[in-house]
């Protein structure tokens, strides 16, 4: 299942996907002690549900042959959000497949800003380091009726994507050091953060304001 704060920004982005494959993903920004990042997105147990078996390995085959080219919206994505070395990678090459795509970026901010820019979502970002802790912090305020009534042609549909990447889980983890403090985020122990769920009565709880922060110390 997409998860729902990925799927909360898709009310705006209407990313077009696949109707009928059917995959878990997982979404991990890896965090370098020079404040740079790696953001990497792992298919795994990637089949189509589709019943024609011709039909069936088309369209298995349109997905597999998509990364390989590295014309996939995700591998655009990274290149509309500015990323460098940009990898696509078929893991495994048979059903049910398996890919790894990635691409490097300066820091946290340089993805999220120009997604939530693009689409007009009034937001915050910040990224301070005092000494050897480091602060991020995201804040999005989000309407929900505006969101629904924004059009495809509001955003860049190719940055989004990259953020989105449909994502069962979205995990942030220190290449070295360890979180000091989490907001919005569940602690998997002291070096990595999973994203929580965020649905429609936690925006209205928060008066739609949206606040996600993580603190760390880079490793000595």
């Amino acid at each position: 299942m997409r998860h729902r704060f990925l799927a909360l920004l898709l009310l705006v982005a209407v990313v077009p996907l696949a109707a009928c494959l059917q995959k878990e993903t997982v979404t991990t920004i890896y965090i370098r002690d020079d404040g740079s990042i790696e953001w990497a997105v792992l298919d795994q147990d990637v089949h189509s549900d589709e019943e024609d078996a011709g039909k069936r390995a088309e369209e298995e085959r349109t997905y597999i042959d998509s990364i390989q080219g590295g014309i996939d919206g995700l591998t655009k994505g990274f290149r509309a959000l500015g990323g460098t070395n940009v990898r696509s990678l078929v893991v495994r090459d048979r059903a049910p497949f398996a890919t790894l795509r990635s691409a490097d970026f300066e820091h946290l901010n340089q993805v999220w800003e120009r997604a939530l820019k693009s689409c007009q979502l009034p937001h915050r970002l910040e990224l301070t380091t005092d000494g050897v802790v480091t602060t991020w912090t995201m804040a999005i305020q989000v309407d929900l009726e505006s969101l629904q009534s924004k059009s495809p042609a509001d955003c860049d549909s190719e940055a989004i994507e990259a953020v989105l990447s449909d994502s069962d889980h979205m995990r942030f983890v220190l290449e070295s050091g360890k979180f000091l403090s989490a907001t919005g985020f569940t602690m998997v122990g002291s070096d990595t953060a999973e994203l929580e769920e965020v649905d429609s009565d936690t925006i209205e709880k928060n008066g739609g304001l949206l606040t996600f922060s993580l603190m760390w110390e880079r490793g000595k």
